[in-house]
Order: C-alpha cells, then structure tokens, then sequence
C-alpha cells in the first residue's frame, strides 16, 4: 500500500516539475527575444548611450494625486544588467516552487511510512530517516556521477531556496552559508570540493543560476543548463525514495 500511495505522489511531482521545467523555457526564450533587441541595438551604439528617460509615481493613499518619486536615465549597458539578474530572479523563484514541490513530496512519503507526524521544518530529519531505513539509499547518495553526495546537494538547494525567499537572493557570507550546509548534512569529508560545488550557484554574493556558455572549438553556442542540473537533483532522489522502499 504504502509503495501505491508514494508512487502516486511521484507521478503528482513530476506533473508540477513538468509544469515548471515548461514555465523554464517561457522565461528563457521570452528573455532571449530582449537580449536580441539589446544586443543589436548596441551594435550601432555605443553601450554607454542613454536610450530612455523614466519617471515613476505613486498614487498617494491619502489625496489620490499621482506623485513622482524617481528619475531613471538608462544605457544600453545597464538595460542589458537590469535584464539579466531579472531573468536571473525569474529562475531562482521557479526553483523555490521546485523544491517546495520536492519537499513535500518528501516529508508526505516520509509520514506515511512512520504512520505519524514529523518535523516538517527538517529536511535533513527526513533525508537521514531514508538513508538510515534503506541502506540502498545511503549507497546511492555517495555515487552520484557529479561525485557530489546527493544529500550534500539536496541540502545546498534547501539553502539556495531559504536565500531565496528570506533575503532576495543574498549571500553575503559564503563560509557561513557553506558550513550551513555542510553541519546540516552531516557530511564532513570532502569540504573543499562541497564548497567549490556551492560556489557555482553564487556570483557577486547573490544566488546565480542563469545558463554559463561552454568553452570549447564548436562554433555553436552552447550553455551549461544549471537550473535543470539542480532540479535534476531533486527529482532523481525523488525517484531513488519510490524505488527503495
């Protein structure tokens, strides 16, 4: 019964991952028609010319009048910055959904095999139930083709996630953010790999998940997809929990 109602839920999280991998694409071909624009604009200019002039109001709560409060001039150069970290946004809030997504369909398996309630504020209680319940598990946390353990990364997205939402994105302390991780999993070998592993998702101490083109002799242009790495993740657990128990 319990394999019936877990697999059910599996087929549940893969119609929102579904859904989500779909909006993906929505965001990055939409985002792709601007960066056109821009960039052959910025052919025939220079980066640095100012090609609009922006005011924005307010319509005060208390007299109905519309007021100004900003002037924005803006080149072509910082459009193309504005543009980029707000696909950039658009990313990391469809990665929250995937890993809300994810983690309920984690603690729900988990309580259905318990057959009581459990700490949902923890996904590490839960990840340590699995791999302490189904040696297959923990096994297959350690063989990941990426060489990263799966509950290491499980947990560094938990965090990308809490970043996310709590403080838009920041990472202002990368150590701190790191220990957090790693102490949580506990998983305490390989800290410097763990760490160079996290260090991808960050640039400029904000959560950073945009596509990182490929340097090779091809002549296409062709991009890492780093948000379907990181949901690959949580799907692929999701799967190795319907299979174990």
């Amino acid at each position: 019964m319990s394999y019936q109602l877990i697999a059910g839920y599996y087929e549940d999280l893969l119609k929102n991952m579904a859904n989500i991998a779909l909006m993906q694409r929505v965001i990055n071909n939409s985002f792709q028609r601007e960066f056109d624009l821009l960039n052959e604009y910025e052919s025939n200019n220079s980066p640095l010319k100012i090609i609009s002039r922006d005011a924005f109001g307010y319509y005060d709560p208390f007299t109905g009048e519309l007021e100004k409060y900003a002037f924005r001039q803006t080149s072509v150069e910082e459009l193309k910055k504005l543009t980029l970290w707000q696909k950039n946004s658009q990313y990391c809030w469809l990665l929250t959904q995937a890993y809300e997504w994810f983690e309920k369909y984690i603690f729900d398996s988990h309580v259905l095999l318990v057959s009581q309630k459990t700490n949902k504020n923890y996904l590490s209680t839960s990840l340590s139930f699995f791999s302490s319940k189904y040696p297959q598990i923990e096994k297959a946390e350690k063989t990941t083709v990426s060489r990263i353990n799966l509950k290491v990364a499980l947990l560094m997205i938990e965090q990308l996630r809490h970043q996310i939402v709590h403080v838009q994105g920041n990472v202002k302390n990368f150590d701190e953010f790191s220990k957090k991780i790693i102490d949580r999993s506990g998983v305490n070998n390989d800290k410097l790999k763990h760490k160079e592993f996290f260090q991808q998702f960050v640039l400029h101490d904000k959560v950073y998940l945009l596509e990182r083109p490929i340097s090779d002799d091809c002549r296409l242009n062709l991009y890492h997809d780093i948000f379907t790495h990181l949901v690959s993740y949580l799907i692929g657990y999701s799967r190795l929990v319907k299979n174990s128990v």
